[in-house]
């Protein structure tokens, strides 16, 4: 099918259709997983309930009373909270949430938003390549759902900054396609510039460096491939001016999450912070078999309960069988080289980074910056879900040309609808072809591509089938053979290892009859694709996390303020300081320096401590606590304090992390009221 024949496959009825329903399907999605928050629900399992709600709650407390929200007292004794960036303070859409809207639904909405807007602009992106509209929608569809973005649902900053990736390559592609032209070309090449400086500060200001890493890693790997396309570097100049427009707009966060980062332990982090969460290559059969390993990961270290999210990678049963066909058709690949060439590259970069210390010289790479200073190496793998989503709308494109009735091939492999046509114009051109005459050369060419190609995909579809099946089912009946093998802690249960297997035995047979011209087939299949990852990631939500999403104040319920209110700082989990608690310690990203080891009952001391929060949730009350502040003439160092453990005159004597001179006599003052402190350091 030449050009006009894919224009006008993308513009027909049946495409559009089909579109609709694939995008229907995944907004379906996307609204079950927001419906508990319409029922006054939230989502509170790991981060979401130990960070993200609580320090969000500080957040919209600080704007309603018009305080300074930039420094949080509840935690660690005084915490840079704006510093340590997950809040995302400054961003316009987060205090509009937490300005105009009650917690609870602002935490769902903030949750929520990035999916459809990662959806949209992965959207754009695939239509800049001309991609017809069903197949533009089913990539948006396998980006979107896919195991990595639903199941970073608690990481609700990473995610929204994910979001932004495809939409800054969607500029990308249009200011390399309007590099010279006309005034109206150069105007929207200057929106083109302002949109990237925005997306830019917007991704600064939610605050999660690695993920602005990692996007600036796949931004420069597809920039670099459209600089050689075009032969021209001088609109490289502009994105450059563009992204440091962009920096300087988000520069209200970047430095101090840099000031912070110097002054947390992050600081200079360790060989094994930085390999840690490295992705096993055995988890690459999840593409295949997403349900085989018990806890759908695999983790060589022993299964802990944040590995889920961080080694999910399915993207459904069909994204893999869509790859292989867009791999095998020469023809598509031809017409979408630039799209196809450029996601093979994030599939390969993303995938060789994700894989960390199991990629030889990783180890190297790890002590340089920026990846020095992060770790889970596994979160590239992002970058190998946009490229694998990429090259399945190309497979998808391929199937729709297939199933096409002006494609000019039928189920049988007669010439039909326009290529008849073009058959009778040559015929009348050369004076020799009838309609029941000889084929003309190039059409008979494709002809005999077309049935290679139906051949071939249906072939290796199988193949890779009963690979799988093979695999899976084997390795589990080996299991329930040999009682001490290592992998019954590792393969899941009978019903899901088969649940698995027949879902893929699903999508081979929709698939094998779409390549062969059943149109309802290919209906069926968009649809069941997104529809089946869906479920992938919502039974994860849902099921790994019983008690979520759950009410506030069932959540709260355990955190009840003493009798007389909390006096004194606590030891305890985040969520205390939605009852008033001011901790000594808490759960953030960027963890300060400490000068008191808090497991050592003279730093509670010192450091005010009344209440102790035990592992099995039950408080303790601390006798012998200092007061918040006294007036002593007595000055030690800490260090020094911490060796007398506060044997004597622990009521009289200041701690000091600097030596200071004593210079004062003594006398007599009055406290008058106690301020609203934002500093309350230690």
């Amino acid at each position: 099918m030449d050009d006009t024949g894919l224009d006008r496959l993308a513009g027909s009825d049946w495409d559009r259709q089909l579109g609709r329903v694939i995008l229907a399907a995944a907004a379906f999605v996307i609204f079950c997983i927001f419906m508990p928050t319409l029922a006054g629900l939230a989502y509170l399992q790991q981060d979401l309930g130990t960070y993200n709600l609580p320090v969000r709650f500080f957040y919209a407390q600080a704007i309603a009373s018009g305080q300074d929200f930039t420094w949080c007292p509840s935690i660690w004794c005084g915490y840079y909270l704006h510093g340590e960036g997950q809040v995302g303070m400054y961003h316009p859409v987060h205090w509009l949430l937490y300005r105009c809207l009650p917690l609870s639904l602002a935490f769902g909405c903030e949750l929520i938003l990035a999916y459809p807007f990662m959806m949209a602009g992965m959207y754009l992106l695939l239509r800049c390549h001309r991609l017809p509209f069903s197949a533009a929608a089913v990539g948006a569809s396998l980006f979107t759902l896919c195991g990595f973005n639903v199941l970073h649902f608690i990481h609700p900053n990473a995610v929204a900054v994910i979001s932004h990736i495809p939409w800054l390559l969607a500029q990308y592609e249009g200011l390399a396609a309007s590099v010279t032209g006309p005034y109206g070309v150069g105007l929207r090449r200057s929106w083109r510039l302002a949109t990237i400086a925005l997306l830019t500060a917007s991704q600064l200001l939610l605050g999660y460096p690695q993920y602005v890493w990692i996007s600036l890693l796949g931004e420069g790997l597809w920039v670099a491939f459209l600089a050689w396309r075009t032969w021209s570097v001088n609109w490289l100049f502009l994105v450059a001016w563009a992204k440091l427009l962009g920096l300087l707009l988000g520069a209200v966060q970047l430095l101090p999450t840099l000031d912070m980062l110097l002054n947390s332990e992050r600081a200079a982090p360790e060989e094994y912070f930085r390999l840690g969460g490295s992705l096993h290559p055995i988890n690459l059969f999840q593409f295949l078999a997403p349900y085989w390993f018990k806890h759908r990961v695999y983790s060589p270290v022993g299964f802990q309960g944040w590995q889920t999210q961080e080694y999910g990678i399915y993207m459904g049963s069909i994204a893999v069988l869509l790859v292989v066909v867009a791999l095998m058709s020469s023809t598509d690949r031809a017409r979408f080289q630039s799209l196809t060439f450029c996601c093979i590259v994030c599939v390969v970069v993303g995938g060789c980074l994700s894989f960390g210390q199991y990629l030889p010289g990783y180890r190297f790479l790890s002590s340089l910056p920026p990846l020095s200073l992060f770790r889970c190496p596994c979160r590239h793998v992002v970058l190998l879900a946009l490229g694998l989503a990429g090259l399945a709308s190309v497979g998808w494109q391929c199937l729709m040309r297939l199933s096409c009735p002006g494609h000019g091939v039928s189920s049988g492999g007669r010439p039909t609808g326009d290529t008849e046509a073009a058959q009778e114009q040559e015929g009348d051109g050369s004076g020799g072809s009838a309609r029941g005459g000889e084929q003309a050369p190039c059409v008979r060419r494709g002809v005999e591509d077309d049935v290679g190609l139906r051949l071939k995909v249906g072939f290796v579809a199988r193949l890779l089938l009963i690979a799988v099946a093979a695999i899976a089912l084997g390795l589990k009946v080996w299991c329930k053979i040999d009682s001490d093998s290592v992998l019954r802690g590792i393969v899941g249960s009978t019903g899901h290892v088969l649940a698995g297997v027949l879902l893929l035995a699903v999508a081979v047979r929709l698939l094998v009859m779409a390549v062969n011209g059943r149109r309802w087939a290919v209906a069926v299949l968009g649809p069941f694709g997104v529809l089946e990852l869906g479920i992938y990631g919502l039974s994860a939500l849902w099921s790994y996390w019983p008690d979520s999403p759950t009410s506030i104040a069932r959540f709260l319920a355990d955190a009840k303020r003493p009798r007389g209110g909390w006096q004194g700082r606590v030891v305890g989990p985040n969520r205390l300081i939605m009852t008033g608690a001011a901790l000594a310690t808490g759960y953030v990203g960027l963890l300060p320096r400490r000068c008191l080891d808090y497991g050592q009952p003279a730093a509670l001391r010192l450091a005010g401590v009344r209440w102790l929060y035990e592992r099995d949730g039950k408080r303790r009350q601390l006798d012998d606590a200092l007061p918040r502040a006294w007036l002593t003439t007595d000055v030690a160092r800490l260090k020094q304090l911490m060796h007398q453990a506060l044997k004597s005159g622990r009521n009289r004597t200041a701690a000091t992390e600097r030596p200071c001179r004593q210079s004062w006599r003594r006398g007599n003052a009055r406290v008058g009221q106690w301020a609203s402190a934002h500093r309350d350091g230690n």
